[in-house]
């Protein structure tokens, strides 16, 4: 009867009606604002239009994804990426039964704290900050948009809603808290996760989550396949060495047992030669237009394929106590899991681990690393720009000051970062008139 139930829940999903029911409560701002005249837009356009127009978003455009946003205009940026992320989130939305806007909006916003030069950048200030409240891009998300952005001068951050805010929380736990957990919240956002989770789950994922998770791991595995392809970093000749198949089989395998899952390495085996005998269809195409073309049609194919089979299905122990965002998760059925997964850590082995991209992560770890003991000095503060010196100097302590200098890094593009790099460590870059922002 259970299993009917259920049954009957996902294919309702599934068809698209919508399933929850948003309150004023997952509504509600932090700060109360007064209605603008003959502003016509619900609450979740309106946080949608903020984070468009907030100049983080805007600096995305400059943070690298895969391949460094100074090596070729065809490659994923930050800002391309969360585009497309958005784009899978609002199909995997009308699907479901969510409310598009609002899973648009938190798509958007989802890597919207990430530093410069992407995972690498985040490694420096993820060890500078260890031992002074870490450094966690999920974290720095709603630290940008609670405090650091500006809108209004009532109140900090772009004072968006519950329900936009409560989506972005991937980790819910407080950094310490759990020895364990290598991701988390800053402990000085204790009181924000209280407010956000308030009726809610101060553990589990609210549903619109879930579907900006799996739409991000959607993307990656997708986007990053067809970039790698592109440049040549993906080829049927670099998957068939057998130790990068061990490689992507020990990641998978790792991955999955984190998931609570166990992918034997004979079904990671079988997607690896899926995945070559796809490879060996373009590679036989007469034209680079044909391939192009065919490159295309894979990766919308396989775009298609993890946004169907994705279904909803109401969560055991649901409370009427909690909001309905949390009256449902999100089901992907194990064979698309683990081919979203194994197309990652191809991309992971055969691209992130490549000396041609190792060389230039070394390059900008050691960038980082630099600008972050000059800036977290007490006699660095006439370097910040205006806007961040006031910030600098009410710091009290070390602690502060690495903040600061963190916040301040992470918001740089890789350009900004290189140029800044530049201007204090090679004798005879720019002069005293050019820009620091």
């Amino acid at each position: 009867m259970l299993a009917a139930v259920l049954t009957a829940v996902a294919r309702r999903l599934a068809m698209g009606d919508t399933v929850i029911t948003y309150t004023p409560h997952d509504r509600a701002r932090l700060h109360l604002e007064e209605p603008k005249v003959a502003d016509e837009r619900e609450e979740f356009e309106r946080d949608r239009a903020r984070i468009i127009h907030s100049a983080a978003f805007r600096r995305l455009q400059g943070k690298t994804q895969v391949f460094g946003v100074r090596y070729g205009d065809f490659f994923r940026t930050r800002l391309t990426h969360s585009l497309e992320v958005a784009q899978i989130g609002k199909g995997l939305a009308l699907r479901l039964g969510v409310d598009p806007t609002l899973v648009e909006a938190i798509c958007l916003a989802h890597d919207i704290g990430h530093p410069p030069f992407g995972h690498y950048g985040e490694q420096v200030l993820r060890t500078g900050m260890a031992e002074h409240g870490s450094f966690e891009a999920n974290a720095q998300n709603l630290r940008v948009l609670t405090q650091l952005e500006v809108k209004s001068d009532r109140y900090m951050g772009l004072n968006l809603t519950r329900s936009v805010l409560d989506g972005l929380l991937k980790y819910k736990a407080i950094h310490g808290s759990q020895p364990s957990l290598s991701k988390s919240c800053y402990a000085e956002d204790a009181p924000l996760l209280e407010w956000v989770c308030e009726n809610g789950s101060a553990e589990e994922r609210s549903f619109e989550c879930q579907i900006m998770n799996w739409a991000d791991d959607v993307a990656y595995s997708a986007h990053d396949l067809e970039d790698g392809i592109h440049v040549g970093m993906i080829a049927l000749q670099h998957l068939r060495r057998p130790s990068n198949q061990d490689a992507v089989i020990q990641r998978v395998q790792a991955e999955a047992e984190e998931r609570g899952r166990a992918w034997s390495a004979d079904e990671v085996v079988r997607e690896l030669d899926w995945l070559a005998a796809r490879l060996l269809e373009l590679e036989g195409l007469p034209t680079p237009r044909h391939s192009r073309a065919a490159l295309k049609d894979l990766t919308s194919r396989l775009i298609n394929e993890f946004v169907r089979c994705a279904q909803g299905a109401p969560r055991l122990g649901w409370s009427k106590a909690l909001s309905e965002r949390y009256r449902y998760g999100l089901m992907v059925p194990d064979a698309q899991e683990r081919r979203c997964e194994v197309l990652k850590q191809v991309a992971f082995v055969l691209v992130f681990a490549e000396p041609r991209v190792t060389t230039l992560a070394h390059r900008a770890r050691h960038m980082v690393e630099r600008l972050f003991a000059v800036f977290q000095d007490e006699a660095s503060a006439a370097m910040y720009p205006l806007e961040f010196q006031d910030i600098f100097a009410a710091a009290r302590d070390d602690v502060q000051r690495r903040r600061v200098a963190c916040d301040y890094i992470a918001t740089m593009t890789d350009f900004q970062a290189e140029r800044t790099y530049q201007r204090l460590f090679v004798p005879g870059y720019e002069s005293i008139l050019d820009p620091l922002v």
